[in-house]
């Protein structure tokens, strides 16, 4: 079985850690910058003037987010498989501390999915 991102010609992501600027402004327009590991800009999310900052204050901590989610679900997959039943629960709890922290919570996974982070 061929893993995901090594068919030829596919490239992989920037390595993480991600991380969220503060917010910034550029004339009017207010933005965030999300930048790799090496201090270079991965994404921009700027917010048109229908939008609410906050939305895409979410958005950019979502895609900051991306490799943490990337790596915590690769391990749920793999502890799916294995024979560790303590192996998964400690995989699915990393996981659900990354869902709360792209959300902006400050709430366990447990807290998250009971619904606490709307």
């Amino acid at each position: 079985m061929q893993s995901v991102g090594s068919e030829k010609g596919s490239a992989e992501h920037t390595p993480g850690p991600w991380e969220l600027s503060e917010r910034c402004e550029a004339g009017t327009q207010p933005f965030w910058t999300v930048s790799g590991n090496s201090g270079i800009a991965i994404a921009k999310c700027h917010v048109p003037h229908r939008w609410d900052e906050s939305q895409i204050e979410a958005n950019a901590r979502l895609i900051a987010a991306a490799p943490e989610y990337d790596n915590e679900a690769r391990a749920v997959l793999a502890a799916w498989h294995g024979e560790s039943g303590h192996e998964l629960a400690e995989a699915i709890h990393r996981l659900g501390c990354v869902v709360a922290k792209a959300a902006g919570c400050e709430l366990s996974p447990a807290d998250f999915v009971k619904g606490g982070a709307s």
